[in-house]
């Protein structure tokens, strides 16, 4: 990957005011050609002193150390990694900074996004479940939808607390049955990563269900999920805080669509989103949580 486009899958996680006031030439005169390796940009993280610029590097540094852990080149360090992460976010202002409360009942923050179409794709976000968010979810439309699939292959390493991952076999079937195909419809045209709202629309292709396997992972720890493969997850409520990072990336594995399961009964349901998260507290309260298990 070259510096260019490290920066433009940094930039991509900033709201479009922020990213248009952002001299990419400027951090690219910056760079001089350097040889893209972890002392480089450890070197100019520590050299850039605007907050905006400085908060790009860190997550330029974030996406290089975790696409080297999902080649298996190295692995990742629980407490170093979301140091990055926390102080990359912490430049920001909490405008600046796109958190959004997903289907699966967890907050998501983008940290990487890199869109080549047909050639690569390549997203990396935060994820982070507590108590404090039960508020803004609608949990029994979570539930009825928690059983999906990804266009893309995932890589999931825990950062605090517990998950559970639940793979399933999914196959077509002639006659009704408790589940069907529902296909992710956008309902604009909003380009902006975190900010697209969705509908998931029933396909009537009925399925029958059958569960493979449930694992757990604590912190430290990581799983993969194959592109297409229909999967469940969830978290230990008794935790404090629970969060991974995840990646999902073409390098590894895609399919055309991703799927969610539903009730069969169901025509439509808008994804259950909310708008304007403030993050900065529970980046906070995941920070220290982390501190103190290490």
């Amino acid at each position: 990957m070259e510096i260019k486009e490290l920066i433009a899958g940094a930039l991509s996680t900033l709201p479009d005011n922020t990213q248009d006031s952002v001299d990419v030439d400027s951090l690219l005169e910056m760079w001089s050609d350097a040889e893209i390796t972890e002392p480089n940009l450890i070197n100019i993280c520590e050299k850039e002193t605007e907050p905006i610029k400085k908060s790009l590097w860190l997550k330029c540094l974030i996406a290089y150390k975790v696409f080297d852990a999902q080649e298996g080149k190295s692995s990742i360090n629980i407490n170093e990694i979301y140091t990055l992460i926390y102080n990359s976010l912490n430049l920001l202002d909490e405008e600046q900074i796109l958190s959004r409360i997903g289907s699966q009942g967890f907050l998501s923050i983008p940290v990487f996004r890199l869109d080549k179409k047909e050639e690569s794709f390549d997203l990396l976000r935060l994820h982070i479940w507590d108590k404090e968010l039960e508020q803004h979810i609608n949990r029994e439309k979570a539930d009825n939808f928690s059983i999906h699939s990804h266009q893309f292959h995932a890589h999931s390493w825990i950062l605090s607390g517990n998950v559970h991952n639940t793979l399933y076999e999914v196959q077509p079937a002639e006659s009704q049955t408790d589940y069907s195909h529902f296909e992710i419809k956008w309902k604009n045209n909003l380009k902006k990563v975190n900010e697209r709202q969705s509908i998931a629309s029933n396909t009537k292709k009925y399925v029958s269900v059958d569960k493979t396997s449930r694992s757990e992972y604590s912190a430290g720890q990581a799983y993969t999920i194959p592109a297409g493969k229909f999967h469940k997850s969830g978290t230990n409520k008794d935790q404090p805080i629970n969060s991974t990072l995840f990646l999902f990336s073409s390098k590894f594995s895609r399919v055309p669509k991703s799927f969610v399961l539903g009730p069969s009964y169901i025509h439509e349901s808008e994804i259950n989103r909310s708008k304007d998260i403030d993050a900065k507290p529970l980046l906070k309260k995941l920070k220290n949580h982390i501190s103190d298990e290490s």
